[in-house]
């Protein structure tokens, strides 16, 4: 079982999204959208025909991939497929609808 933490979800995601920008990426919420607001951005929280992914990451406005947030000590097991039926389920509906 994880180790209890006493983060809560906003406080992690200030910690995601720090470390993102600290690599260079852009972070966007849906509402305020702009693929091209550098060469990396990650949309937090996108809804998508199979779940929900934490941040879809895209590299020059194509979507490259999906990044999900695990608390601390969290087993990965499952995550790599999680993160390919969100990637796969979201390719073309989402972007033709935010091009």
């Amino acid at each position: 079982m994880p180790p209890v933490t006493d983060k809560d979800e906003a406080q992690t995601r200030l910690e995601i999204d720090a470390k993102l920008e600290s690599a260079g990426w852009v972070t966007q919420d849906l509402k305020k959208i702009n693929l091209h607001a550098g060469v990396g951005v990650a949309v937090r929280e996108v809804t998508v025909s199979k779940g929900r992914s934490d941040y879809l990451l895209f590299i020059s406005g194509k979507l490259c991939g999906s990044l999900e947030a695990k608390r601390e000590g969290a087993t990965l097991g499952g995550v790599g497929e999680q993160n390919t039926k969100y990637v796969t389920s979201t390719t073309g509906v989402f972007q033709r609808s935010h091009q």
